[in-house]
């Protein structure tokens, strides 16, 4: 007889991004779920915990569905973070979003619960413990998607980090402007009376307002 294979898993460190974990959210017409999206770099640890990750899928394929695996069956979602690269921290990354119906637990070095909203956030660095399971989802008794998924379990913050703003960058969406004379777009040379003294705003950025 062969062993079931454990399918709960811990992962590397990885980087927070859109953290759903105090809250559930709702995505399209999907029940409300806890969710993060996990942030990890390309390293061979990294990579080992993926190819752990695709056996466990290999195995839950065949307890769920045996030698008869439908057609258009949904495999483990690892996406290329390259594929959002205008986002904060995605470059050079793969990453994931693991899903739970209930609340995962959330705890800091130090295994005490974080409470305050404002210490997990996206930027921060965490582990979890997840799961991979099979899914059918169903209407009115037409199966219109299954596959193999990451559930979400238990969650731990390990070190601070540069908050994320949530946005695009601006040197992303833009362009420079070309022109010979620059003071046309908002130079400061022109302000002022002659002789006042003519005070600039310190230079600010998005993550400046992050708390």
């Amino acid at each position: 007889m062969t062993e079931k294979m454990k399918t709960d898993l811990m992962t590397p460190e990885f980087r927070v991004s859109f953290p759903e974990v105090f809250e559930p959210k709702a995505f399209g017409n999907s029940a409300a779920k806890y969710s993060v999206c996990m942030l990890f770099p390309r390293t061979d640890e990294v990579k080992d915990f993926f190819t752990k990750c695709k056996r466990i899928e290999a195995q839950v394929i065949a307890e769920k569905w045996g030698e008869n695996v439908p057609d258009g069956l949904k495999t483990l979602p690892i996406n290329d973070g390259n594929k959002k690269s205008k986002l904060q921290g995605y470059k050079d990354h793969y990453f994931i979003t693991p899903k739970s119906g209930t609340k995962p637990g959330l705890v800091d070095g130090q295994i005490q619960p974080i409470i305050d909203r404002e210490q997990f956030y996206g930027g921060c660095y965490a582990k979890a413990t997840l799961n991979i399971y099979a899914y059918e989802y169903r209407e009115g008794g037409t199966v219109i998607s299954r596959g193999v998924t990451f559930g979400l379990n238990n969650i731990m913050k390990t070190k601070d980090g540069d908050a994320f703003s949530g946005r695009t960058r601006p040197e992303d969406d833009f362009q420079p402007i070309e022109s010979e004379d620059a003071s046309e777009y908002g130079g400061f040379e022109d302000m002022g009376n002659p002789g006042e003294k003519t005070v600039v705003a310190e230079k600010t950025t998005v993550d400046d307002f992050l708390g």
